[in-house]
């Protein structure tokens, strides 16, 4: 399961990768106040949620909802799927929408699928193990052949690419930097059901 959710996040991360910087020329990631809100809910909201699954399992040799029922990991693995299509879906389609609210709830809730996918990465991805085995791959010729093409796709859009990286990179940190390693998963996971559960909240009251 685990090497299936890796698969799919370094296709999507490629996906994203290329759609920001060749296909997705329209409206950017908003760098909002209530956005910045709404993920500092969610992490506050999550983080209660695992301080709490801890301590009510402080006895018990498992400490993981996820670890304990097959159910429960099987429904994360789902929440994980489900915002990966997300994220790779808002770079080739428009969101259409009939009234400013709506849009405003729009702007709010795309952020939360990249700030997720930074945690997800963080997670699922041996990024140590990663950049070892890149470092022994690529020589010199290699290396400035990369940052040259790295560079000028960049150039081809770079403030959709900079405002995604900014909410990848946002997710990725506050897990690296608020959670130990052992909790990064119930974090994930408690994340994601938050911000699902909303986002279909108001879907269904204001859509």
């Amino acid at each position: 399961m685990i090497k299936s959710i890796r698969i799919l996040l370094l296709l999507a991360l490629i996906q994203i990768s290329l759609s920001s910087c060749l296909l997705w020329k329209g409206a950017i990631l908003t760098l909002k106040q209530s956005s910045a809100y709404f993920l500092v809910f969610i992490v506050l909201a999550s983080g209660l949620c695992v301080g709490m699954n801890f301590f009510y399992t402080q006895d018990q040799d498992v400490h993981s909802i996820l670890n304990s029922q097959k159910k429960v990991k099987l429904f994360y693995s789902i929440l994980l799927v489900l915002n990966l299509a997300g994220v790779c879906l808002v770079l080739s389609e428009t969101i259409f929408t009939q009234t400013a609210f709506q849009q405003e709830l729009v702007d709010l809730f795309l952020p939360s699928f990249f700030f997720l996918f930074g945690i997800d990465l963080l997670v699922f991805l041996p990024f140590e193990k990663y950049s070892r085995d890149l470092k022994n791959t690529l020589n010199k010729k290699k290396t400035v052949a990369l940052t040259v093409l790295a560079t000028l796709l960049f150039l081809r859009n770079p403030i959709t690419v900079l405002s995604i990286v900014f909410y990848v990179g946002l997710g990725f940190i506050f897990a690296r930097f608020l959670f130990p390693k052992s909790m990064r998963r119930e974090f994930s996971f408690y994340g994601h059901v938050i911000r699902d559960i909303l986002l279909v909240s108001a879907m269904c009251i204001f859509f």
